[in-house]
Formats: C-alpha cells, sequence, structure tokens
C-alpha cells in the first residue's frame, strides 16, 4: 500500500471529503488531487502531521509493505479529536522541526 493509498484510506474510513479532511489535517486540497495523480509526494511535515494525529507509525506509515486498519484508524479518531490543532503541531515542531510551517496557518 503506497503513501498515497494511505492517505485515501484515511480519507474513505473516516468517511469524509477530501475537502473536510484538508481543512481537518490542515492539508491544501490541491495537494491531495496532486498526490493521486502522482504529480506531487506529499512532503515529510504533512506525513508527520498525520501519523502524530493519528498515532501511526512514520516508519509503518511510509513502509510500503505495511498496511493500516480501519479499526485503528477509527480508535486513534476518538483520540485526534480530543488534540488540538496546536497541541500535535507542537508536538510535530518538537521532533521534526520544519522552517515552512506557515503553509499549514489558515487564510482567511
Amino acid at each position: 500500500m503506497t503513501v498515497v493509498n494511505k492517505i485515501d484510506y484515511l480519507i474513505r474510513s473516516l468517511n469524509i471529503s477530501d475537502h473536510k479532511f484538508a481543512r481537518k489535517y490542515h492539508i491544501r486540497l490541491s495537494n491531495i488531487k496532486k498526490w493521486r495523480k502522482y504529480s506531487l509526494k506529499p512532503c515529510k511535515s504533512e506525513l508527520f502531521y498525520l501519523c502524530d494525529s493519528f498515532d501511526l507509525s512514520i516508519d509503518d506509515f511510509m513502509d510500503e509493505t505495511s498496511t493500516i486498519s480501519y479499526l485503528d484508524i477509527k480508535e486513534n479518531e476518538h483520540l485526534c479529536a480530543k488534540k488540538t490543532h496546536e497541541e500535535i503541531n507542537n508536538a510535530v515542531n518538537e521532533d521534526y522541526p520544519f522552517e515552512d510551517n506557515a503553509r499549514y496557518e489558515e487564510k482567511d
């Protein structure tokens, strides 16, 4: 299962639209569309954010021989719902400092 397939699986498992997934997890909708066309690869900060949000191992997420399960996603969605964006973003920034985290800020 490729990384893009796993992201699609997350979206389908949550039973939400691409737009809602993008807003909820602070990813650009255009990026999701480009990932599906394989014209863009997800950047590390996006992957770390998703893995932290769902309490998934980044190694398992990147490993194309591994899969993620619907039950794990649903179980971890409860954990994610309790975390605020700020808590997740701070955890990601502490573990994986990136210079360009501004792109995750919502624009009006």
